[in-house]
This record gives C-alpha cells, structure tokens and sequence, in this order.
C-alpha cells in the first residue's frame, strides 16, 4: 500500500524523470516497494492519468437497504 506521499512522488518521478518501476525501487530501497505493486500503479496512471481511486469504485450503496437491514434483523 502506497500512501499518498508516496504516489505523488511516484507520479512525478514517473512523469517528469521517466521512471520505471525499477529504477525506483533502487532509488528508494528503504520504502520496501513491491515491483508488482508499482506496476499497477503506473499502469492506473498511464491509463486515468491519476494515481486516485475512481469515484463510484468499491462496495455500492445499496447494499446497505432498509430491507437487507430487516431481513438480517429477521434471521436474527
């Protein structure tokens, strides 16, 4: 997991130097980055141009009901 520090510094090496996922894991060795985990940030960013997470991603809202709410209530 990349903090946001991080994935800021990450983009603008990324976008100003042309950093790739190696040469940034050996220009900080102490940050323990994963080549994978790299990977698929740079790849979001190539692709969104944003290293954000998108609006509308994760668990939707609507899992949450007031009938999911009562039939859990029920099985209780």
């Amino acid at each position: 997991m990349f903090s946001d520090e991080d994935k800021a510094l990450i983009k603008n090496l990324y976008l100003i130097k042309g950093f790739g996922p190696q040469k940034l894991m050996n220009e900080f060795p102490g940050k323990n980055w994963k080549r994978r985990g790299l990977d698929e940030l740079l790849k979001k960013l190539r692709k969104t141009g944003t290293t954000e997470r998108r609006k509308g991603s994760g668990r939707p809202k609507s899992a949450r009901t007031e009938a999911n709410v009562s039939a859990v209530q029920e099985l209780l």
